[in-house]
Parts: structure tokens; C-alpha cells; sequence
């Protein structure tokens, strides 16, 4: 320091001097004073920048989980809570894990990584489970932070992580805890704007998907529009969607960041709040609580997950692509989708019951052809039968008639015709057109007196025209049919016409004759029907058919007629020495191993329409279910298709008189065309669902498809107290069958058959096996790719409740037909079923989302997102699918909806293809300390500088690799937003 000399100046009193040495004092004590601040400030600065390193530390240490634990797609993320809530009245706050699972000999086995600082991992375990929190962070207060992150929810806890110096000393120290905002909705993608008025509107029946818009990607529409952003509003309802939905769509121009939703939304300042930190204005606490907007969307590909009754061989592996599936097509899909199911799950046969055939081919052709192009059958005799958009025989008729009697050369010729006729039945929602080619088949025989030699209809030496023989069976030519959704129509298959060389000239040829045979061995005739040259129907089991004690000639009145008609009913009653009742569905007649049994002619003939066996069995006696054919009471549900005229010629009660027993009516006649049934509605009200749009939109869709399972349902006795669905569940005591069969689909989003509800066996596990790609891409090597797109999917295992509400509202749309049960008794007039209602509008799941939310939140956590099928309220009630919690239509022993299984899986599919059970997107709250290294344990730790921060990150897993796999050396955390709390 330089020295201060004094200088003496002639009158400078002591007064001044003593003035300057003052100020000098001051100075030299301001300089010093100074000199303290500057090194206090700059030891301030270094504690706040080595807090911010801290804070840095926690976020690089969360990059290297994720980038470690995340890199893959099979990683889950799940949310626990602690066992003692911190702050009483407030939310529970979510603590996420990973989850990664393996499997080995002993089983599968779950471990878990906190994605919240913590000192320890959870044990492992060999069921998924929530691991606790409290042990994984501390015994001591001074080893966590409990603190505030969302004002509405309870305090969080995280463990302090110590950094430390060079020479070993700690430093600094930081606490994390991560907010998955993949648990909320993205305002940015969910919403539209396409109803009246510009309300949202969801996807209309036919489009196969719910869930999903309907448009190509080219069109920059948003896959996931269709969630219901209105619902945000919790007052709100399809048919008063209020504007909160709308004015978010409209500003999202606005959402450039997490805090930026209640701005956007247009909620009013000041923000007030209720004593548990909730927005007391209830559209602003939705808003604010279940929105998180600018989620990046990204990749994945598809993995067998880890589930239960998923085989170990198969867990981890990429899933079967459908749509890679229907470009192959035929044989080779056909096997590769079985085998696939046979390995991933090795007892789904077991469902199969009594079944004959493939019952695993059988599935994958069914699947196939719902799907494809073509209205064909994809067919492997005595192995598999796909259904597609083609007719089925709902009706077989044949006509014996002796025609003439004619002189040719001095001697008498019988002529006999024989004439063939089906009634089809398009049980689909499609138009269709093809060629049906149907056999003919009779081992029926003739002996003219007194010529001792028989003569066989089945010998087509006396017989014109000639038929085809193909595969051990003679064709008629193909006969041309045009067939509206859901219509019934007879045709004529053709005419043989038998001359036989009987008699000399001068004999007599008594009357009538009688024709024998088919009695006897009801196993070796009945029918088979080609369509488009593929093998499509067959009576499996024969038929029934009696003899023909007389046919007269020339006399043809209505006691002596010269023909007789043989007929049967299909689908409905088979004979094994006593009567098999069964419920009239023609897709079982490919299978049962029963002969079909004779039907009264023409008394019991209900040609171009429904079949009915007799007028009088609407009534609530279960033993005679057997005469009608009512969707509405298949296991699965459907519609019942309109009658037509209530009086029908040759339909015994419902007809004139004249006409019953009468074999002279042939089954063509013009007067049963008269009255025919209402097809307007055929495409809602048609019992099968058939897409031919070249893809699947959605792996939903295999609940679409027929489920073959042949089991003996509820007997009569068990009937009783449930009249208006008399074919019944399989049940856990369901005995195997190979005599009943029809009325099923694949259960995918409703609840399962009490025998199959157990992992394995359960059809919403397919989902599990198969996905689509890129389904809504114009690129075929998208949508047969390995990818998927997840963006704005929702995370099952951490969704809010008010997420959930929003996936799910809105009308059902996929079954315009849908009804109410008024009663467990059945209509007069006309229709002729279970008393019921047109509903209009159709339900709205938004009255009950919040039950079905509840249950999917109880049901946690999901290793798959087919798992939330199961999921089912504290008493077991199961949620999807269960059209009791609709209690307006809800009442008596009958169920409260006739709806089709499109509409019953419907809030399903809206889950199942917004959400997923992982998340890239986060929010990350960190707390950095820095802390005196010498300070004494006893006087505990010494905090010299904190930092709070949050950020709002992003897993990036970059490029894939061309197989869909992730490259880990290019995953990389994004940080996206940051702020200050």
C-alpha cells in the first residue's frame, strides 16, 4: 500500500485536519469494505454456479438412465405413490419407474430403475408389480427432500445425490423426480373440429377403426383427432361439447409450452384455488391438470411384450404385421399367422371346443379375408374356410317331380326332374356378386313294377344336362348371384331330368311310385356350394331327408300331387336320434358333424327371409328356441333382420292356409317375392362385419372376426331367468361339442368368455402377437413395415384420470342399428323379436368414462396395452364392452343393449390405439445444493446455494436401423423447455 505523507501549509487549523484524516479513515474503511464484498459476491457466484452444475449433474445422470434403461422397446414406464401421503388432502403424487422384464426357465422376472433420485433399486419380481418408494431413498430425514412440484399434488420425495471434489469431499448435492407429461392429452393433436357447428365428431360406422381418422397421412390430419379434447370440460357431453375444446384448437398457436395450456384455453386471471391446490373453476383445473402440450412424436417398433401367457420364446420378438400378412396372402400367411399364435400362446386351441378343423388357420383365413380385396374364401380343404363378403346356404331345398310318362321305340320312359335350390344368406354389411356352383347330391332310388331293377337318381347315365365332376362331387353350372347387406334370396340351381327305360309300351305303370334312400344315409348326401370356383359351404355332417312315399301321376291335386320337396333348415337342427337345437347361424354348417335334420315343407319354409320354423315360437319358453333366428340372442349379440310381410305364404301361423302342406308349390313361386323384408338398413343390421378395404386399420379389428368355438352352451333349465339371450357364455363347466356351434366373434375389447378369461386364452391377447404399421399411409411398405407411430399416445400406467375421460367420450358411432331391450318378452307383428327400442342418439361414453378411467387406474399397471380388456371395477364388474353401465337403458334379467360386437368393442378401440404403456416425454424437477464440505456432521449440512429447476426433455432414440431396431449409440436426451420453480 503506498505511504501517505503530511504536508504542512501555512493557517491549516486542526479542524481541517482533523476533517481530511476522518475522510481518509472512511475511505481507507470503504476500500476495505469493498474488497470483503467483491470476495463474498464471488464466492456467492461459485456456490450458485456449482448449484447449477448440480442441478446439471442430476439432468446428465437422468439421461444416462434413460439412455441405458430406454434405448430398446420393450422398456415400460410405471407409476407408484407413497404408502404415507406427506401433505393430507392433496393428490398423490406419481414416483415413475422403469420397468424392463426377462424371462428365463424359472420364469419371467421384472427389475425396476426410480426415475427419481433414490440411494437403492427395488428387488426384482416375478409378477409386475409397484415398487415402494420410502426404502429406496432414505431411513433419515437428512437422506431426502420432500418438495413441491405441481400445486394440487402432495410433495414429492427424492433422495439427495452427493457430488463430490477431487480430494473426496462432498460439495454439492442434488434430488430429481421425473413427471411423465405422456399421462395427459396434447392439445396440439387430439380435437377436431369436422361436426355441425364445428363440435368434434368422431369416426363414422363403416370406417373399421374407432379411435383413428379415417384419412390418409398425405392429408395432414392427425391420427388421433378423434379423442374428444372437449372432454377437458367435465360438464361437458357430446350434444353440449361447450367451447373450452374449441378455443384451445383455435389457439394452438399458442401452446408453445407446458404453462402455456391456460392462456391458450382462455381461462380467466387471477387463478383461484380450493385448500387441496386444485383450480376451483373446474374447466380450468382440467385444463390444467390433464393437458401437456408439444409432446414429440416418434417411432417404434412393434415387440411381443412380456405378459402373462405370453411364451417366453416369443416375448421381446417383433410382432406378426396384418398388413404384411394380406400382401403374401393365401397358404403361406395363412400358416404364418397360425404358427405364430401357436407359439407365442400355446393353449389358445384350447378354445376351440369341438371344432374339427384348424382352428388356428381357421382364425388367420377368417382374419385375412375380412380384410382383403376380394369377396373369395381363402380355403385349404379339411384344414381351413375363410369368411369373407360371400353368401352362405341359410336354406337347401330339392324337388323331385315325376314329369311324363312318353313312348320312345315300343317302350315306356319315366321322366323324373329334379331340381336343386338354396336360399342364400348374406350375412354381411357388403353388396356382393359372384358365381355359386352348388352340388347335387341324393342316394334316392326307384323300383317300377314289374321291373325288378332299381333305379338310382345318383346314376347320371339316363340324366341331362351333364354335371361337372369335381373333387368326388357333381356341380350344376354356376348360377349368377347378386345379393344386397344382409338379403336372403332362392335360387335355382338347376334341373336334371332322369329318363328311365321302365316297361314295354304295353304295361301299366302304377301310382304313385315311391322313392327310397336318403333315410338311410343322411351322412353321404347333402350339399356343398362353390363360390367363385372355392369351395365356400357344406352341410359337414349330411342331411336328413325322408323318404318320398308317393308321387303320383298324371293326377296333381293337392293330396296327390306329382312332386315333393325335400328341405332344410341350416345352422338351426341337426338329428342324432334325437333333436340337436342349435341357433340358425349357416357358418356352423361348414362344421357340425351332425346331419342337418329334415324341415316341414312348406309349412316351415320362410323363403327370402329370416328362417322361422314355426309362427308360434316367439314367446319366453326356452324349448322353443330352436324355431327362430335371432342374432340378438347369440352369445355375441347382432341384430335381428326384419321379416317383411307379417303373412307369408307356406309359413305355418304366419300364413294363409292354403298353402300349408301343399307340395305343389315350388320354392321359387313369384308369391313369396311379394311383401319381402326392408334391406335399407341391411349394411348396419347384417350379423358379419366385413372390411375388403385392403388393409387393417387397426388390429382391433380381429374382434371383427368369426370366432368357430364349438361348445354346448346353457341347457333349457338354465335358461329360465335370462329368456332374451338364451345361447349362453361358455362357461368354466361348458362341456366340448361338436354339435354346436355359430353366433361368436372374437371378444376384443367386451368381456371374454368365462372359460377363456385367464391369461393365454383370452382373444384380446392376439393384440399382443400382430400389429398394422403405419396403417393410414398411402406407402405400402409403411403399412407393412415394422414401425408404428406413437404421437400423443397416452401412457396407461401413468394416464390422468381426465386423459382417460377425453380418449373415451363421445357417441358410439359403430352401430347406427343399435337398440334397447324394453323387455324380456318377445314382439307381435312383423318383427318378431325381443321387445326392444331404437336408441337415438346412440349411448354417450362419456357418462360413464369415468367409471371405465377409474377401473383402467385400478387395474395397474399393464405390461401390454391389450391387457386393459381385462379391466374391471372392485366387484369384478368388467368395464368394456358391458352395456349394464348404461344405467338409463339398464333393467330386468335381459341385457340392456342389442347392439353389434362393432359397437360393443368400441370404447376399447378408442383406448387402445391412443394410448401405449411407455413414455419418451418428460418433465424433470431437479434441486441442486451446493453444500459446505467443512462443515461438522453434528451440525449437519450446510446449504450455501440452491437451484431449482425444470425441464421438459425428450428420450430420442435417433435413427433406427432399417429393421425398426433402436441404434443406442445415438440416443440422446433433448431438452425442450426450461424454467425456474
Amino acid at each position: 500500500m503506498t505511504a501517505i505523507h503530511k504536508v504542512k501549509r501555512t493557517g491549516f487549523t486542526l479542524p481541517a485536519v482533523l476533517i481530511i484524516v476522518c475522510a481518509l479513515l472512511i475511505l481507507a474503511m470503504g476500500m476495505l469494505t469493498t474488497v470483503g464484498i467483491e470476495r463474498r459476491t464471488a464466492r456467492a457466484c461459485a456456490n450458485q454456479q456449482r448449484a447449477i452444475l448440480a442441478v446439471h449433474a442430476g439432468l446428465e445422470n437422468l439421461g444416462n438412465t434413460l439412455s441405458l434403461e430406454a434405448s430398446n422397446d420393450d422398456f415400460l414406464i410405471l407409476s407408484s405413490t407413497l404408502v404415507k401421503p406427506i401433505q393430507a388432502g392433496k393428490d398423490a403424487a406419481p414416483q415413475l419407474f422403469i420397468a424392463r422384464g426377462s424371462s428365463a426357465a424359472s420364469g419371467q422376472s421384472f427389475r425396476y430403475v426410480p426415475l427419481f433420485s433414490a440411494n437403492k433399486f427395488p428387488a426384482d419380481s416375478s409378477r409386475l408389480s409397484l415398487p415402494e418408494i420410502e426404502p429406496l431413498v432414505g431411513d433419515i430425514e437428512t437422506d431426502f427432500i420432500d418438495f413441491t412440484t405441481l400445486p394440487y399434488q402432495d410433495k414429492v420425495r427424492a433422495a439427495w445425490l452427493p457430488v463430490h471434489d477431487p480430494k473426496g469431499r462432498v460439495i454439492a448435492r442434488y434430488a430429481y423426480w421425473v413427471e411423465d407429461i405422456q399421462a395427459k392429452i396434447d392439445p396440439k393433436i387430439a380435437g377436431n373440429l369436422n361436426g355441425e357447428n364445428q363440435n368434434h365428431i368422431r369416426e363414422n360406422h363403416p370406417f373399421p377403426a374407432p379411435g383413428l381418422n379415417s384419412l390418409s397421412e398425405t392429408s395432414k390430419s392427425l391420427a388421433l383427432d378423434q379423442i374428444a379434447l372437449f372432454a377437458v370440460d367435465p360438464a361437458a357431453a357430446h350434444d353440449h361439447q361447450g367451447t373450452t375444446g374449441r378455443t384451445l384448437q383455435e389457439n394452438r398457436n399458442l401452446l408453445i409450452s407446458p404453462d402455456s395450456t391456460l392462456a391458450a384455453a382462455n381461462i380467466p386471471t387471477p387463478i383461484t384455488r380450493d385448500a387441496a391446490g386444485h383450480q376451483i373453476d373446474p374447466i380450468a383445473r382440467g385444463v390444467e391438470e390433464n393437458l401437456a402440450p408439444g409432446l414429440c412424436g416418434y417411432d417404434e417398433q412393434a415387440l411381443i411384450p412380456l405378459a402373462d401367457g405370453i411364451h417366453k420364446s416369443a416375448a421381446g420378438k417383433p410382432k406378426l404385421n396384418l398388413n404384411r400378412l394380406l400382401g403374401i396372402g393365401g397358404d403361406q400367411a395363412v400358416n404364418e399367422m397360425a404358427a405364430l399364435i401357436s407359439n407365442a400362446l400355446p393353449d389358445f386351441t384350447k378354445r376351440k371346443g369341438g371344432f374339427p378343423d384348424d382352428y388356428l388357420k381357421t382364425l388367420a383365413a377368417n382374419a385375412l379375408d375380412y380384410a382383403d380385396v376380394d369377396h373369395d374364401p381363402t380355403v385349404a380343404p379339411n384344414s381351413y374356410r375363410g369368411l369373407d363378403s360371400f353368401p352362405l346356404v341359410n336354406e337347401f331345398l330339392m324337388k323331385f317331380r315325376w314329369n311324363n310318362i312318353r313312348v320312345e321305340d315300343g317302350r315306356k320312359i319315366l321322366e323324373l326332374t329334379v331340381n336343386t335350390y338354396v336360399e342364400l344368406w348374406n350375412m354381411t354389411d357388403t353388396a356382393v356378386e359372384g358365381l355359386a356352383e352348388v352340388s347335387y347330391e341324393t342316394k334316392f332310388k326307384l323300383q317300377i313294377s314289374p321291373n325288378p331293377n332299381a333305379f338310382s337318381l345318383d346314376d347320371p347315365t339316363n340324366a341331362m344336362p351333364k354335371l361337372t365332376e369335381d373333387q368326388g362331387y357333381r356341380w350344376f353350372p354356376p348360377v349368377e348371384v347378386s345379393l344386397q347387406p344382409n338379403e336372403y334370396r332362392v335360387f335355382n340351381c338347376g334341373t336334371l331330368t332322369f329318363s328311365f327305360d321302365v316297361a314295354p309300351a304295353s304295361d301299366f305303370i302304377a301310382s304313385p311310385i315311391e322313392l327310397t334312400g336318403d333315410f338311410d344315409v343322411p351322412e353321404s348326401i347333402g350339399y356343398r356350394m362353390k363360390w367363385n370356383g372355392k369351395w365356400a359351404d357344406q352341410s359337414r355332417g349330411g342331411v336328413k331327408r325322408h323318404n318320398i312315399t308317393s308321387l303320383h301321376y298324371p293326377s296333381n291335386t293337392k293330396s296327390r300331387p306329382r312332386q315333393s320337396v325335400r328341405a332344410t333348415t341350416c345352422g338351426m337342427t341337426y338329428y342324432r336320434g334325437s333333436l340337436v337345437n342349435n341357433m340358425g347361424d349357416p357358418r356352423c354348417s361348414f362344421y357340425v358333424q351332425l346331419p342337418q335334420n329334415a324341415n316341414q315343407y312348406p309349412a316351415n319354409f320362410s323363403p327370402n327371409r329370416r328362417n322361422v320354423r314355426l309362427g308360434n315360437i316367439y314367446n319366453n319358453n326356452v324349448n322353443t328356441i330352436y324355431g327362430r333366428v335371432l342374432p340378438s340372442e347369440w352369445p355375441d349379440g347382432g341384430h335381428d333382420s326384419p321379416f317383411g310381410a307379417n303373412s307369408v305364404a307356406g309359413l305355418l301361423g304366419l300364413s294363409d292356409g292354403a298353402f300349408d302342406d301343399d307340395y305343389r308349390i315350388d320354392p321359387d313361386d313369384a308369391r313369396f317375392y311379394n311383401s319381402l323384408p326392408d334391406l335399407s338398413k341391411g349394411n348396419y343390421e347384417a350379423p358379419m362385419r366385413i372390411s375388403n378395404r385392403g388393409r387393417f386399420y387397426s388390429v382391433t379389428e380381429l374382434g371383427r372376426i368369426h370366432d368357430p368355438l364349438m361348445w354346448q352352451v346353457r341347457s333349457a333349465s338354465e335358461l329360465t331367468n335370462a329368456p332374451a339371450q338364451p345361447w349362453g357364455d361358455v362357461m368354466l363347466d361348458s362341456l366340448s361339442s361338436s354339435e354346436h356351434g355359430g353366433g361368436n366373434t372374437l371378444r376384443i375389447g367386451r368381456p371374454e368368455h368365462p372359460a377363456f378369461d385367464q391369461p393365454e386364452l383370452r382373444a384380446s391377447q392376439l393384440l399382443d402377437l400382430f400389429h398394422v404399421g403405419c396403417s393410414r399411409s398411402d406407402d405400402e411398405a409403411m403399412r407393412a413395415g415394422p414401425i408404428v407411430r406413437i404421437n400423443g399416445h397416452v401412457n396407461l400406467n401413468t394416464a390422468t384420470k381426465g386423459a382417460l375421460r377425453m380418449i373415451l367420450a363421445g357417441c358410439l358411432t359403430q352401430d347406427p342399428a343399435m337398440r334397447s331391450f324394453t323387455g324380456d318378452f318377445h314382439t307381435g307383428g312383423t318383427e318378431k323379436s325381443p321387445a326392444n327400442q331404437v336408441v337415438s342418439p346412440t349411448p354417450d361414453i362419456t357418462s360413464v368414462a369415468n367409471r371405465i378411467a377409474d377401473a383402467i387406474i385400478r387395474s395397474r399397471p399393464y405390461a401390454s396395452t391389450s391387457e386393459i380388456a381385462n379391466a374391471c371395477e372392485a366387484d369384478g364388474t368388467k368395464v368394456f364392452g358391458n352395456s349394464r353401465l348404461f344405467k338409463e337403458y339398464a333393467s330386468g334379467n335381459f341385457p340392456a343393449l342389442q347392439w353389434t360386437d362393432s359397437a360393443a368393442e368400441e370404447a376399447f378401440a378408442r383406448a387402445y390405439e391412443s394410448t401405449t404403456v411407455r413414455s419418451r416425454n418428460f418433465r424433470v424437477w431437479i434441486i441442486g445444493q451446493t453444500v459446505n464440505p467443512a462443515a461438522s456432521a453434528s451440525a449437519g449440512v450446510e446449504v450455501l446455494a440452491e437451484v431449482r429447476k425444470v425441464f421438459t426433455v425428450y428420450s430420442d432414440v435417433g435413427k433406427r436401423r432399417n429393421d425398426g431396431s433402436i441404434d443406442p449409440g445415438k440416443a440422446k436426451l433433448k431438452i425442450l423447455h426450461e424454467n425456474h420453480f
